[in-house]
């Protein structure tokens, strides 16, 4: 696990159980109300600054894959 100070630019989710089969809730909801309910193999891909939330998981286990991109950072002056 990496601690980055700067905040994501965007996320890529990749689910890999399917809603209401493997857990119910837990559904990926956004600030406009649109929710998402994935199925194995569904990737979302979105700007880190829309607000969205998690809902909490009723039943069963969700499971998926967290990816968040940063902006580049360069940093000279390091040495191997």
């Amino acid at each position: 696990l990496v601690y980055h100070s700067q905040k994501p630019i965007y996320t890529l989710i990749i689910y890999e159980s399917n809603y209401k089969d493997d857990f119910t809730g837990g559904e990926l909801e956004f600030v406009d109300g649109y929710r998402f309910k994935p199925k194995k193999g569904a990737y979302i891909f979105f700007n880190s600054c829309e607000v969205h939330k998690l809902n909490k998981i009723n039943s069963g286990m969700r499971k998926s894959i967290l990816i968040k991109f940063y902006k580049w950072l360069i940093v000279s002056g390091l040495s191997e």
